[in-house]
This record gives C-alpha cells, sequence and structure tokens, in this order.
C-alpha cells in the first residue's frame, strides 16, 4: 500500500516567535538577495533571502508579518547524500533513515525528527564555523511564498509539474519522492516547498514544546494540504513519517538583542499565531491541543505513468525512455498486486493499419523491457491505439516526443487517514 505522510495531527493551538536569530553567523557582510553559495564540499547550497513582508491570512484576519533581517536558506531540502556524509563523518547519531525503497543520493532525507534535524545543523555549524540551525516558521512561509498571495500554490494548475503531492502532475506524483532540484523553483529560487517531503521549523507547536512544527506537506497530501500556509505538528523526538528538513543560516555580523520582557507581559511560544501560554494561577497552561478523531478510508488510485519514450517512426526505446521504465519496475516492486496496461500511441501521418501496428510495437517494447527487469509478464497487458490522437504540437521536436508516448496505468489500494472531529 502507498505510505502515506506520517500521521501528523493538524495544529490546534499556535504562538509566536522572532525570525531574528540570536546566533547570527559571522562572515561576509554583503549578501545579495538570491545568491546561492556553499560553504564546503558537501555541504547543502544556500540561498540568501532578502528582509521582506507578507500577509498572515489566519481564519479571515489578514496581518503583516515583517522579517526584519536577512537569512539564508536551503536551496533543495537536505539530501539523503548529504545526510549519509554527517553520518559518515561521525555526526547525526550515527542515524541512517530508510530511504523506502526508492533510493538515496539527490532524493529529500526523510523519516527524520526533530532533534535529529538539529543533530544535523549541529554538524555543519561545527564543520564550518557558521551557525546553521532550522528556520523559524515565519522565515520558512515567508520564503516558501516567495512574497506572493496567502492563496498561492505552486503546482496547482494542470500541467504545472512544480510541486509532488497526492494530485500533483509529474512523474513522481504520490509515487516516491523526487530528486531536489527537478521540478520548478520559486521566485526565491527555493526548490520544492510543497510536496515532497515535510520539512521541520524550530517553533513550538504548545507551550510546553513537546511537540515541534512541520512544514510544506508530503507526497501522499493532496493540493488542500501543500500550501504556504499549512502547518502540521508532531513529537520532536518522532521519526514516524515522511517527515525531513530545510537547513538555514542567519546572515550579518550583529544579533539582534531581544527587548526586556516585562513581567505582566504573556510568553508567547512557537509559531505566526499569537496564544496566550500564562498560567494565569492555574496549574496547566491554557494553551491546550484540542482532541482529534481520525478514521482510515480505504480506496482504490488510478496511477497513470506517461513518457516519451521513441524517436521517429520507431519501436526502439530511447535511453532516456529506459530511464524513466526503470522507475516504473520500482513501482512494480513496491506494489506487487498491482497490474500494469500499458498503451503505445503515435504521431504517425500513416495508415490506420499502419498506426494500430507501430503503437503496438511502442507498446511490446516496453513490455519487454519491463520483464527484462523482473516484472512479470503476466502483470502486464499491451494494446496500441489506431489514430495519432496527439496530445501537443507536432512543429517541435518536444510536442513530437509527447505524441509519441506510452502510457502506463495502474491502480493500487492506499489507506488514507481522515480527520473526522
Amino acid at each position: 500500500m502507498l505510505r502515506l505522510c506520517g500521521l501528523l495531527l493538524t495544529l490546534s493551538c499556535s504562538c509566536n516567535v522572532s525570525a531574528a536569530d540570536p546566533q547570527a553567523s559571522q562572515g561576509s557582510g554583503h549578501w545579495v538577495p538570491g545568491q546561492v553559495f556553499s560553504d564546503c564540499a558537501g555541504c547543502p547550497e544556500m540561498t540568501a533571502i532578502p528582509a521582506g513582508q507578507f500577509v498572515l491570512d489566519a481564519a479571515g484576519s489578514p496581518r503583516t508579518i515583517t522579517i526584519d533581517q536577512s537569512f539564508a536558506l536551503g536551496r533543495y531540502e537536505v539530501t539523503f547524500e548529504e545526510w549519509d556524509a554527517c553520518v559518515d563523518a561521525g555526526g547525526c547519531g550515527g542515524y541512517r533513515p530508510s530511504d523506502e525503497g526508492w533510493g538515496r543520493d539527490r532524493r529529500p532525507v526523510m523519516n527524520i525528527s526533530w532533534q535529529d534535524a538539529n543533530l544535523y545543523a549541529q554538524w555543519l555549524s561545527q564543520k564550518t564555523g557558521r551557525h546553521y540551525r532550522l528556520p523559524s516558521e515565519a522565515e520558512w512561509e515567508y520564503a516558501a511564498r516567495g512574497g506572493l498571495s496567502p492563496q498561492h500554490l505552486k503546482g496547482d494548475l494542470p500541467g504545472n509539474d512544480s510541486a509532488n503531492c497526492d494530485n500533483c502532475v509529474g512523474q513522481w506524483a504520490n509515487l516516491q519522492t523526487a530528486p531536489v532540484g527537478r521540478l520548478e523553483a520559486n521566485v526565491f529560487g527555493l526548490f520544492d516547498t510543497h510536496g515532497n517531503v515535510w520539512e521541520w521549523v524550530d517553533d513550538c507547536a504548545d507551550c510546553q514544546c513537546e511537540n515541534r512544527i512541520l512544514r510544506g506537506a508530503t507526497l501522499g497530501n493532496d493540493k488542500s494540504v501543500s500550501r504556504s500556509s499549512r502547518r502540521l505538528r508532531n513529537s520532536g523526538s518522532d521519526r514516524n513519517g515522511h517527515a525531513g528538513l530545510r537547513i538555514a543560516m542567519s546572515l550579518g555580523t550583529e544579533a539582534r538583542a531581544a527587548a526586556p520582557q516585562r513581567p505582566e507581559e504573556v510568553t508567547m511560544v512557537g509559531s505566526l499565531l499569537p496564544v496566550t501560554c500564562g498560567k494565569s494561577g492555574k496549574t496547566e497552561p491554557e494553551c491546550k491541543p484540542a482532541k482529534e478523531v481520525y478514521q482510515i478510508e480505504v480506496l482504490d488510485k488510478p496511477i497513470v505513468i506517461e513518457g516519451a519514450f521513441f524517436d521517429t517512426d520507431s519501436a526502439v526505446l530511447k535511453p532516456e525512455g529506459k530511464e524513466k521504465l526503470d522507475m516504473v519496475v520500482e513501482f512494480a516492486e513496491k506494489y506487487r498486486d498491482a497490474n500494469l496496461d500499458v498503451t503505445g500511441h503515435t504521431d504517425s501521418t500513416g495508415s490506420e493499419a499502419w498506426n494500430r501496428e507501430l503503437s503496438a510495437a511502442r507498446a511490446a517494447s516496453v513490455k519487454n523491457y519491463l520483464v527484462d527487469n523482473g516484472v512479470d509478464a503476466d502483470r502486464i497487458s499491451t494494446r496500441g491505439v489506431a489514430s495519432t490522437q496527439p496530445i501537443a504540437t507536432n512543429e517541435t521536436p518536444e510536442g513530437k516526443a509527447r505524441n509519441r508516448r506510452v502510457e502506463i496505468r495502474s491502480t493500487v489500494r492506499i489507506e488514507k487517514k481522515i480527520r473526522v472531529e
């Protein structure tokens, strides 16, 4: 079954924290917005984010959030390659998280707790002499929005291959994590801020800071969850689910001193929305999580994998076609109960008989490749479409490639956790 996000609870009470970091990195006093840099070989690529503002529309009450100090944020989610380098160097507690069988290298690291994420930040800090950390929630949302409106969502338009989520468009959508940097970046030059894996931020999700906040959603969430304003919470020690991280670093040569707090002032913790966490004579904090009730819904999910695998009027697979079919092999290994329906298409202007023969030969080529790579032939049915049925213009090489395609359809059974209270 598809493994969805780690059954994280929706945040029910949220709190406030400053975006300024008290331990600003020492180094260059001049940073150009959008500047990309890396402090060492194997260190994450960082992007300079300018100070600025965004509008938080919480429960229909818009207010302006100001980021008054520039900072740097990881251009990509931290990858398995970067995490494994930390472990190889004796850091990150020696913990090597599972990659769910999807591969490591440039895929985003996941199955990471908030505590694990901070161990990685500490290791980077020791290695480079700079102060790496998790971003604040305000910094994360500001950077993910890219200065755009609260309603903005990358990947919300059909055909926009810029997010990896349940009902997004793209070859990885709700199948497996996408290698970082393969989809479209936002206006700040950041990749995968929507979908792929959840990203830990530094903030607390309750007054005791037993739970922490995650942002950005995962490949198993739909578009309604994969938006800039969505926040979820989980125990800071919990490694359950597709949770990873994006690293941050303060810029500048001075740290802003926190304003002194008067005794009668309310203590604020954890997020963009202020909540009173004072005790007011009570033995328990006023900020309490609401009771949440869920039910499990089982449903069959159709999967379509589309690839342009051929040149001209040929049924010979291109090398890049074979690379894409390797993903189908992985899918078949992971979901052994799922059968594959392979349909060949063509842009040929030949006769109907020729079109049928060519498209059937293309479907057969795909089946042969899958069988040669370990997929049971009994699981694969093939057919060819006689008419050309173009889905793109034949006036460009890209359009022709899309029309010389094979569609691979399958169905997998999933369990989905639905909040009912």
